[in-house]
């Protein structure tokens, strides 16, 4: 289910950052990154390092890696034809400032995503920009304390789809967004989650384990999307991490960003 779920899924995720990629290191540093294999070096957790070991043939169809856009509109040409449902993913950090910049960079993209999750969208004028993406619909989910944090969806008009009340977690500090589309006689969950970084791991782990074990259950493949601030590299040293990655793996989801520079789960999981 897994692998077939991949194949058929465009997957691609942007953080907008002030500072561009590699910008804190120097060039030593990068070109050592760049033609040593140090990933036994970095990959500090072994119980996920074991998990990884297994499933080898699986993180190569996955094939993680940072690509430009002219990358992706090259790759995105050989699997055009076999995409079943397109999802994107961006930490936008305000969509009132960033909405044109955003506009911009779809455009330069060769797809017309039929879902798109933004995380921290944040409550500023937000219902201007319900509009900016035409032949779309625009669910949000806001922060009540604060104006920082929130996710968005934007899903595609040409698929039938309705939001899923009954999956959306309860615990403070997490805004987050459930979907299921039909899209050719198939059917799909998408979620969109924030989880702000000073709220209970715990709490949210067990909320997000009885949907993702709902899920599970309904035998539907299912993609989430968002930032959910947890650090993986701390799972040895932190047992709510830790309880918190047996529980992705264990409700058969996967994170499609796996690599030796990085745990942190802001990006894309898939059962």
């Amino acid at each position: 289910m897994l692998a077939t779920t991949v194949k058929c899924i465009v997957l691609i995720e942007l953080i907008m950052e002030f500072n561009l990629p590699f910008s804190s290191i120097s060039d030593a540093e990068l070109c050592w990154l760049l033609e040593s294999d140090c990933s036994n070096d970095l990959l500090q957790n072994d119980i996920l390092k074991d998990y990884l070991d297994k499933n080898k043939v699986l993180l190569g169809e996955l094939d993680f890696q940072y690509v430009t856009e002219s990358q992706f509109n090259s790759v995105l040409g050989s699997y055009k034809n076999n995409i079943e449902l397109s999802v994107f993913h961006l930490n936008i950090r305000s969509l009132n400032s960033k909405h044109r910049v955003l506009c911009q960079f779809l455009e330069l993209l060769h797809v017309s995503f039929d879902v798109l999750i933004l995380s921290e969208i944040w409550s500023n004028n937000i219902d201007y920009y319900k509009n900016i993406l035409p032949g779309y619909s625009f669910y949000y989910d806001l922060p009540l304390s604060s104006n920082v944090g929130g996710v968005g969806m934007f899903v595609s008009n040409n698929l039938c789809h309705h939001i899923i009340d009954e999956c959306k977690l309860n615990c403070s500090g997490v805004e987050n967004l459930w979907v299921e589309i039909a899209n050719r006689n198939k059917k799909c969950i998408v979620g969109g989650i924030y989880r702000h970084p000073n709220s209970n791991v715990k709490e949210f782990t067990s909320e997000l384990d009885c949907v993702l074990s709902d899920v599970s259950h309904r035998k539907i493949p299912c993609v989430v999307a968002g930032d959910v601030n947890i650090d993986l590299s701390k799972i040895e040293l932190n047992d709510d991490t830790a309880n918190y990655v047996d529980m992705i793996l264990m409700n058969n989801f996967f994170p499609n960003n796996i690599n030796a520079n990085s745990y942190n789960f802001q990006n894309v999981y898939i059962n």
